[in-house]
């Protein structure tokens, strides 16, 4: 019953913190929530939906308030105490923090606990659940921001995972488009792109922004005009560099033919003088 009681007093003070938004106002209700929820869950042992929601609404309201530092530390802390096995807590963790070492352009921590995240998320979560694509774009834009930085550790092989990931997040989100992927769709297939370049496959990459573009098109968004603007200078930008490098590859193949020739005229003319 005092579970039971517990986890009645967290829903009120997550009613609470609800009705007031996305405010510095709503963070102590939050705090009360997360703190009877989470006590509860690890009361009964369970891997408990209330406390998931509240722990994961507690973080990104904080880390909407720009709070990054108490974010990370109640995240560094629920870290250390992860149950074994994988959890909804757990994935929110893993993931939180991995986000967080994103934006604070610490790649190799990031990829280390969004891998942790995306191994969560595939037992916990099902195929078609937007949380696992989300997982699977964020370690695919963790690998790129350390390709970019110029970390030796990523290779072309982890460039080429990151494209399996963004792909898997692409089927996620088209099997139902009103999923928190659904209205991202522009900007995963803006990093599908930008990975296809960074594996210097001009082809893709266009093939790529294409279908950013045809999303772009389909949806309401303020930015939209713009962002198709950005998108077709991209396009264009791209097929030059693909017309270029055709251009290039036709004149490198094209030199050593023309030397066989000239060194074939100069050694008739060679021989025939040798025979006058």
């Amino acid at each position: 019953m005092a579970l039971q009681a517990m986890r009645a007093r967290a829903q009120v003070a997550a009613g609470r913190a609800k009705a007031l938004g996305a405010t510095a106002e709503a963070v102590p209700h939050w705090a009360e929530a997360c703190n009877l929820s989470v006590q509860a869950a690890a009361a009964a042992g369970t891997d408990d939906p209330l406390a998931f929601q509240c722990f994961s609404q507690f973080t990104s309201l904080l880390l909407s308030l720009g709070q990054v530092d108490k974010a990370e530390a109640m995240l560094n802390e629920k870290l250390q105490k992860l149950s074994p096995g994988h959890t909804m807590m757990g994935w929110c963790t893993l993931h939180r923090l991995g986000l967080i070492r994103l934006s604070m352009r610490k790649c190799s921590e990031a990829i280390a606990l969004l891998r942790r995240a995306k191994d969560t998320s595939e037992h916990v979560f099902g195929d078609t659940d937007d949380r696992r694509g989300t997982t699977y774009v964020s370690l695919a834009r963790a690998i790129l921001g350390s390709f970019q930085a110029g970390e030796a550790a990523v290779s072309h092989t982890n460039l080429l995972e990151a494209v399996s990931l963004v792909e898997q997040a692409v089927h996620i989100a088209q099997r139902d488009l009103n999923n928190t992927l659904g209205p991202q769709l522009t900007k995963i297939y803006e990093l599908l792109a930008d990975l296809w370049k960074a594996l210097r496959n001009t082809r893709f990459e266009i093939q790529a922004l294409r279908h950013a573009l045809d999303c772009c098109r389909g949806t309401s968004a303020p930015d939209r005009e713009q962002r198709y603007n950005d998108l077709l200078q991209r396009i264009d930008r791209a097929q030059d560099e693909a017309d270029q490098s055709l251009k290039m590859k036709a004149t490198e193949e094209a030199e050593p033919a023309a030397a066989t020739r000239i060194r074939g005229i100069t050694a008739s003319k060679a021989a025939a003088a040798a025979a006058a």
